[in-house]
């Protein structure tokens, strides 16, 4: 089964439940007398409703938990034995090692399906409650990048349009000023102008003697 990090991974099924009868040797390597257990035959509503219900969890435990290839959800939709399937995906999801000893212990189909099915709905719910907090996170990250990139550059811009502001009102005044001088130049100028004329006709209508 390949990795997401490139390397392959080998997954070995066992063929069969056993029972140890005694240990004939224990080192370099266990060498046990086992017996054989029987795997029942349940087939019917139940078991088959458990398995599909299994098969829903898991596929969405492989989708949100990134250390689980895709291939696994492939890997347990080929299982044919209700048995087996509980037994798969008890061997790929995290399980303590007590939960999977109490798996292996249990010869009852129903039983086990039933167990693994606890097990996937409360690790759906710790990843589902991962990801909205790498969520939020990420969100409340990116509003923070947000009001700093574009927060600040409103100030100079804004320190900016007032300057042009008020240099366009001293501007203003200045041109407004210049503009009554001149008016008031040219009414002085028209005064003295008609007082000129005035006195020219005068002295013009004027009898000397």
């Amino acid at each position: 089964m390949q990795l997401p990090d490139g390397t392959t991974s080998a997954i070995a099924q066992g063929v069969g439940r056993v029972e140890i009868l005694d240990y004939i040797q224990e080192r370099p390597y266990l060498i046990a007398s086992v017996q054989m257990l029987p795997e029942p035959a349940e087939e019917g509503a139940l078991t088959e409703a458990l398995v599909r219900a299994v098969l829903t969890m898991f596929e969405k435990v492989v989708q949100l938990n990134q250390a689980l290839p895709e291939e696994a959800y492939s890997y347990a939709m080929n299982v044919v034995a209700p048995g087996q399937l509980a037994d798969v995906v008890a061997q790929i999801v995290s399980l303590p090692t007590e939960a999977r000893q109490a798996l292996l212990a249990t010869q009852d189909v129903t039983g086990r399906l039933q167990s693994i099915s606890t097990h996937l709905a409360r690790e759906l719910d710790v990843l589902e409650l991962e990801n909205q907090i790498q969520t939020t996170v990420q969100d409340a990250v990116a509003e923070a990048n947000a009001s700093t990139f574009c927060g600040h550059p409103r100030i100079p811009t804004l320190r900016f349009a007032q300057s042009q502001t008020k240099d366009s009102r001293i501007h203003r005044r200045e041109k407004d000023g210049a503009t009554g001088l001149a008016r008031h130049h040219s009414l002085l100028c028209g005064s003295a102008w008609y007082r000129q004329d005035i006195t020219r006709t005068f002295h013009r209508g004027c009898v000397r003697p």
